[in-house]
């Protein structure tokens, strides 16, 4: 698991999870971040280490979560797709885990330890073209970040496009009430409608 520890004034349960980390102690780091997080609100760091501790502990599937959380925080940091790579590689789930690391390289395409890790699982970062931050969903036009389905609608993003190379979202055909299903916009379409 990758940490850049050239960060100046991190804060100090920062420091001491960093600090638990290099010496193999990461339960005890996983338990400094959470103490934090029991009282303040986290940053994408935070479930960054978060999830590196939980990794390196063993604990897979709060890995997993942390590691997502800290990606949907921020969409810019390289670190937090590889790192969830390799927990999604270490489980099995290899398609999780090419588009994880065909993310770290969308954004940092230097990316030499993702590039590997892409190749371990046989595949060129060609193959991998997954976009890097969020994609436009082609059914209802919202951004989204990239995922299986749309956060907005739930739908699959199989058509998804970057948002900055679709120029409008798509036209709504007419003004009936949005299809009830999942996602944000229609629970908010039931909820009025109840009403």
């Amino acid at each position: 698991m990758s940490l850049n520890p050239e960060e100046p004034m991190e804060e100090p349960h920062v420091r001491q999870a960093r600090e638990l980390l290099q010496q193999k102690q990461p339960a005890e780091a996983a338990v400094a971040i959470r103490r934090h997080l029991n009282y303040a609100h986290g940053t994408s760091l935070d479930y960054l280490l978060l999830g590196v501790a939980l990794a390196q502990s063993g604990d897979d599937e709060h890995a997993m979560a942390a590691l997502e959380q800290a990606e949907k925080m921020d969409t810019h940091d390289a670190t937090i797709p590889y790192n969830l790579g390799l927990v999604y590689r270490k489980e099995g789930r290899s398609e999780d885990a090419a588009a994880a690391f065909g993310r770290a390289l969308a954004l940092r395409p230097g990316y030499d330890a993702a590039r590997r890790a892409l190749g371990a699982l046989g595949q060129s970062p060609a193959s991998a073209s997954i976009p890097a931050g969020p994609v436009r969903c082609a059914h209802c036009g919202m951004e989204t970040r990239v995922g299986a389905d749309c956060e907005w609608c739930s739908h699959p993003l199989g058509h998804a496009t970057h948002p900055h190379r679709a120029p409008h979202p798509p036209a709504v055909a007419s003004a009936a009430p949005p299809e009830p299903g999942g996602g944000l916009l229609g629970r908010l379409a039931r909820k009025l409608h109840r009403h």
